[in-house]
């Protein structure tokens, strides 16, 4: 019998009834072929799966997604580790998946970006993801766009034209990142110890302490280590206030990268894509890359 190979396929919903369905149906199946079951999702559609599945609901595995439920990078490498320890006691996994996406202004891009890197990330396991979206609660623009993403489809839900690379409608949904002058300067130089202790004296200053500040330190490390691997001295650290937000950015001189996905790969990615990044993206809620006529940025949103 061949090796299970990933697969990835969507469903849209519009009632509870509808979800429970789809989703007992593809656990079960997968249950009965002696395979894993993984759901990920939230916490109301967790319980409804429960209740559905009845006492073989034991057989499954529900991932406590708290602390990571909004934030796309986070949820993936909590399911990627899940499956991981799991696929040592069998031979495939069916994984279960409830997408929350957010406000159109910040969270479209972000899910969209995360639903490309599942595949990216899971591409050598034996897993079938089945991604649920409620028509209810999506927005139907994003709706759209993420059912072209996907070759496989399931429910009355079609959109219309050919299959498309996610990661090209990502491009076109991402808008470019806007210039922040409120931004300054904190550190500069090639040695990141120190560029790490100037960046840490700036945020105590700004009144950023505890965990929050220990956040931003190592995912700023992080992209000052991939910027001197990749880029070489010197680097520019830059911090500041956008609205709410704690934001930081590292600015290097080399070419930089165009790939929309950087840092959803998990560490040991056969393509060799920079694993600190990977890191970052777990510690923040955004990462934006440009260039610039000063140099190229990664920046952080906290």
């Amino acid at each position: 019998m061949s090796q299970p190979e990933f697969r990835h396929t969507a469903f849209v919903y519009s009632s509870d009834p509808e979800y429970v369905e789809a989703a007992v149906d593809f656990l079960r199946a997968g249950l009965e072929a002696g395979h894993g079951a993984l759901v990920s999702a939230p916490r109301d559609r967790q319980a409804l799966v429960r209740a559905a599945l009845g006492p073989i609901s034991e057989e499954v595995d529900f991932l406590n997604l708290t602390g990571a439920g909004d934030r796309p990078a986070r949820t993936l490498a909590a399911q990627y580790a899940a499956l991981y320890e799991r696929l040592r006691r069998f031979p495939a996994m069916r994984l279960l998946i409830g997408i929350e996406p957010g406000p159109p202004q910040n969270g479209w891009a972000d899910w969209l970006g995360y639903e490309t890197a599942l595949g990216r990330a899971l591409a050598a396991m034996p897993v079938w993801a089945l991604c649920g979206y409620d028509a209810r609660r999506a927005p139907v623009p994003l709706l759209e766009t993420v059912l072209h993403g996907h070759l496989e489809l399931i429910g009355g839900a079609r959109p219309s034209g050919p299959h498309t690379d996610p990661a090209k409608i990502l491009g076109k949904l991402t808008p470019p990142p806007r210039p922040q002058p409120e931004l300054r300067t904190v550190a500069e130089g090639e040695d990141p110890e120190a560029l790490r202790g100037q960046l840490a004296a700036a945020l105590a200053a700004e009144g950023v302490g505890g965990s929050r500040a220990l956040e931003i330190v190592l995912a700023a490390d992080e992209a000052i280590d991939n910027a001197l691997r990749y880029a070489g001295p010197p680097v520019e650290v830059r911090l500041g206030r956008v609205g709410d937000r704690v934001v930081c950015e590292v600015v290097d001189q080399g070419r930089g990268f165009d790939d929309p996905l950087i840092g959803f790969d998990p560490p040991g990615d056969p393509a060799g894509r920079a694993p600190g990044l990977w890191v970052v993206r777990q510690l923040v809620r955004n990462l934006e890359a440009l260039p610039t006529a000063s140099g190229f940025i990664v920046r952080l949103w906290f």
